[in-house]
């Protein structure tokens, strides 16, 4: 399997998303917004351990890409539906690290997506993509 995208690659790509994420858990004045922090401020080294050792709940997504469809508002974007080993189903958005990658989307190859969730300041949890491996052989 080909890591195709990687949460920490993307984030040392951008740290301003991690300074704004981080900002808004911190926003007392904006209760209703942004992550809890329940595993450390997004991003941290502490936040990054608690993902790592699995403190923090993750599930693992494997299949076989069934579909390939375009989404957004003007089918600007690519999304992938995965028909997993245990008979159900789970659609994403295409992702990769590199551009050059977007590729290794194609019906009929085995991917696995690894996430985590986290708790929101109000009170929902939510997942989110950690990593994307696919089958390129």
């Amino acid at each position: 399997m080909k890591k195709i995208y990687d949460l920490a690659v993307t984030l040392a790509q951008d740290p301003a998303q991690v300074a704004d994420a981080q900002a808004l858990t911190l926003d007392d004045a904006r209760p209703g917004f942004g992550l809890k922090g329940a595993y450390g401020l997004f991003g941290s080294d502490e936040w990054w351990g608690n993902l790592k050792t699995g403190r923090m709940p993750t599930v693992i997504y494997e299949g076989e890409i069934e579909s390939l469809q375009f989404e957004g508002m003007h089918n600007e974007g690519r999304s992938f539906t995965l028909r997993l080993t245990d008979g159900g189903s789970y659609t994403y958005s295409c992702v990769a690290n590199e551009k050059s990658d977007m590729g290794a989307y194609a019906v009929g190859r085995k991917v696995r997506v690894t996430a985590y969730s986290e708790p929101m300041k109000s009170g929902s949890d939510l997942e989110f993509v950690w990593m994307v491996e696919i089958d390129c052989d």
